[in-house]
């Protein structure tokens, strides 16, 4: 005879004991887990993944940024072929900005309007110190950050 237990999915259904320890187990390993291990993304991957390719960081949320990324990538494969350059996509400008500002980052592409204001920590950029924002090329509206 099984004993009753007090987890239920639905109204109907009572927890297999077999589901039970499966969801037991799972959260015992989530808790004893180092960060490392239980994070989404390790951090010692991205840290080896920074090391052995330069990556030239641009967001989805502009298009044109990430042509000029490809672009630029497509150019440092052909005269830096050791720098194994790569595109790598953020999600907004908000997440380069604190990639560049921490020291994980070392290229963008950026709009140059918001350039200026991660430099001089404003608008959007309110809160990061972005004074060591420097400017190696222009593209139209766009620059070539480190």
């Amino acid at each position: 005879m099984t004993p009753a237990l007090f987890f239920s999915r639905g109204a109907d259904r009572v927890m297999s004991r077999r589901e039970f320890f499966r969801l037991l187990l799972m959260g015992a390993l989530g808790t004893c887990l180092p960060t490392e291990v239980s994070a989404h993304t390790p951090y010692r991957q991205w840290k080896v993944l920074r090391e052995r390719f330069l990556l030239v960081h641009s967001t989805r949320s502009d298009p044109t940024s990430d042509n000029i990324a490809e672009q630029l990538v497509t150019i440092l494969d052909e005269v830096l072929p050791t720098a194994r350059a790569m595109v790598a996509r953020a999600p907004d400008e908000q997440r380069i900005a604190s990639l560049m500002t921490t020291g994980q980052a070392v290229l963008s592409v950026m709009r140059s309007d918001l350039a200026e204001d991660l430099y001089l920590g404003r608008g959007a950029f309110r809160g990061f110190d972005g004074e060591q924002l420097r400017w190696l090329v222009t593209s139209g509206a766009h620059r070539l950050v480190t």
